[in-house]
């Protein structure tokens, strides 16, 4: 009964904020200061998930965010940045103080297992015209988000997207494992975790073949100047990533390196070797903290 009154409730709520979007910002402060409040915290999550839906459906989901030094376009039904918007909550804290504090007019920034653009949009909007963004998004659907993303912030003349998977070989045709849970696109891999396979987030009968290159392979065609920051996130695969990276690490060292990865990891291990010293950016409960390299 009580959850029959809190869904009605937030179906209600969500039909007033489509009608009002001026009440958007309000809500926020709102939904903010309910974090953490049992029942109420609740209902604010379903209503916000109630009207990203329907805003995603009649395409008009994009907004303008403020976050940090910048103030980028996103469409707000994505998992990245609907928290932002609706709760005052930032994705990855660390991880995104880190992408604008480092990044400068003219850098160059690599974003490996881009998703929808979250940290592509931020360190383009950082490096201005003269910089460079080399995103990597082998999911169609999801890259898709990606340059939708590119193109409400108008910044295609510095961001190049590529529909590779990286990864410790050249292979073609390789299966991706892409994500079976709505709210979360994140998770695609080309190397499953059993928890997230008996969570079902992830199932052996949906995949998609992608082309597979090393960074190395990559990097003698596209003659990136240099690596002022990259980001990893590739769910599990980011040592075989690093494994395709040895001839770069001789020849075009990156500066600092952002990667999701536990901190006893191969991928650490790896970092560590290349004389690179970790430190903690986030934290996530129950999940893999984001470390930062330099």
């Amino acid at each position: 009964m009580l959850k029959a009154v809190r869904n009605a409730a937030a179906s209600a709520a969500a039909w007033t904020l489509y009608r009002a979007p001026a009440l958007e910002r309000p809500y926020a402060y709102a939904a903010h200061a309910a974090l953490g409040v049992p029942g109420v915290h609740t209902l604010f999550r379903e209503t916000t998930d109630r009207l990203v839906a329907r805003l995603a459906r009649e395409n008009r989901a994009a907004r303008r965010i403020h976050i940090g030094s910048v103030s980028p376009v996103f469409d707000v039904s994505s998992f990245t940045v609907k928290g932002r918007y609706f709760a005052r909550v930032t994705y990855e804290p660390g991880a995104t103080g880190a992408v604008l504090t480092t990044l400068g007019e003219g850098d160059v920034f690599v974003d490996i297992g881009a998703n929808s653009g979250y940290f592509t949009i931020l360190a383009a909007l950082r490096v201005g015209v003269r910089g460079r963004v080399y995103a990597f998004e082998p999911n169609p659907a999801v890259r898709q988000q990606l340059c939708r993303h590119i193109e409400l912030n108008t910044v295609a003349d510095r961001a190049i997207v590529s529909e590779l998977a990286l990864a410790d070989e050249d292979r073609d045709d390789v299966r991706l494992f892409v994500s079976c849970w709505p709210e979360n696109d994140g998770i695609a891999s080309l190397t499953p975790a059993a928890e997230t396979l008996a969570r079902g987030g992830l199932r052996t009968d949906a995949s998609i073949p992608v082309r597979v290159r090393t960074f190395d392979t990559w990097v003698q065609s596209a003659q990136p100047p240099r690596i002022d920051l990259m980001k990893i996130d590739v769910e599990g695969a980011e040592a075989k990533v690093l494994a395709g990276m040895f001839a770069t690490f001789a020849r075009l060292r990156p500066k600092r390196i952002i990667c999701e990865t536990p901190l006893e990891s191969d991928a650490v291990r790896i970092l560590r070797d290349r004389g690179y010293r970790a430190s903690t950016l986030d934290e996530i409960p129950g999940g893999i903290p984001n470390l930062l390299f330099e």
